[in-house]
């Protein structure tokens, strides 16, 4: 029964050029204005009906079929109005912030780009050519008008995908959301082609790109000697930081419970293989060669980062110095 569709579709496939795929456009749905792609562009044809009338006055009323197209093909007019095919994917809200943003991936020559527009950006000409101009040998230079049909055309039945700011576990959507695998209900999935998770009825992803934590989900790899090893290798401290480090990866479950979560310091002389082992515990967490920061050297700014791009995972800060306070910054931070 669709049989017609199909021929359809795959004598647009095969149009040699952009007036001739529009000219099989129009005849489908015979309207005055539309927009369409042709390779790596966006086109838009726009019938001019003072042209139209005047082809067809030469021919009278009756026209043949060859008449018509002809005179559609004069009467016509297709431009160029994007050098690159932006498609949005799906609208992505934070409810917490009341943020939202609709991403998009955009075909170029050069190849696949995604990025996200903000509301504001899909609203003016302008403002969308600026956003489409961040992506490499993109350019939009239709009006307004072109832009608002786009996007109600593109955006019908559009996709809704909600997000969180951090990495790690999400209360609102129980669920650990690292920035390629995500573990909801004991059920482990990888970041889809269009950059989000998902769980059944659940779209989710995280708009943090750090830190990256890369857990590994192959547990025939899992060697379960390594705690003899760290309690031989650090004793008691090492057994008590790793309970800490272990109990940070539950402790929005723990502070439900208990109200609290406590905070943990790791001291000792010189060399006694401190950084040794947080880098270590950091690793079995999927994160390679990090130990933490130092506050006293990190902007105001910085630290509000540190501490709120993570949940459910440890937060290091690093000592050093502590007895100095003679500059600027380290008046900055207390550490009490």
């Amino acid at each position: 029964k669709d049989i017609e569709e199909y021929l359809h579709q795959g004598d647009l496939l095969l149009a040699k050029s952009p007036g001739e795929k529009a000219l099989l456009m129009w005849h489908k749905r015979e309207r005055r204005s539309f927009w369409f792609t042709f390779g790596t562009r966006l086109y838009w044809w726009e019938l001019n009906m003072d042209a139209y009338d005047r082809e067809v006055g030469r021919d009278g009323d009756v026209l043949s079929d060859e008449d018509r197209d002809r005179a559609l093909s004069n009467a016509g007019v297709v431009s160029c109005i994007a050098t690159a095919i932006p498609r949005p994917l799906y609208f992505q809200a934070n409810k917490v912030t009341d943020e939202s943003w609709y991403y998009f991936r955009i075909e170029t020559a050069d190849g696949i780009h995604k990025a996200p527009f903000t509301p504001k950006q899909l609203t003016g000409a302008s403002e969308f050519k600026n956003r489409l101009l961040a992506i490499k040998n993109a350019w939009y230079t239709g009006s307004g008008k072109q832009l608002d049909q786009l996007m109600q055309d593109m955006m019908y039945n559009l996709k809704t995908v909600e997000t969180t700011d951090f990495i790690g576990y999400s209360k609102e959507h129980k669920a650990w959301i690292f920035n390629d695998v995500a573990i909801r209900e004991s059920r482990a999935k990888k970041i889809n082609s269009e950059d989000y998770f998902e769980f059944g009825k659940l779209s989710v992803k995280s708009l943090a790109s750090e830190p990256r934590i890369e857990p590994n989900l192959n547990m025939r790899e899992y060697d379960r000697s390594w705690p003899q090893h760290v309690v031989g290798a650090f004793g008691t401290a090492g057994t008590i930081t790793t309970a800490f480090f272990l109990g940070s990866l539950f402790a929005e479950q723990i502070r439900q419970l208990t109200k609290s979560y406590p905070f943990f310091e790791l001291v000792g002389q010189a060399g006694a293989g401190k950084s040794t082992l947080i880098e270590f515990l950091w690793k079995c967490l999927g994160r390679e060669d990090y130990e933490g920061f130092d506050p006293q050297k990190a902007t105001v700014a910085a630290r509000a980062r540190m501490f709120s791009q993570v949940s459910n995972l440890p937060v290091v800060l690093i000592e050093s110095d502590r007895e100095a306070t003679d500059s600027a910054k380290a008046k900055q931070f207390d550490w009490d």
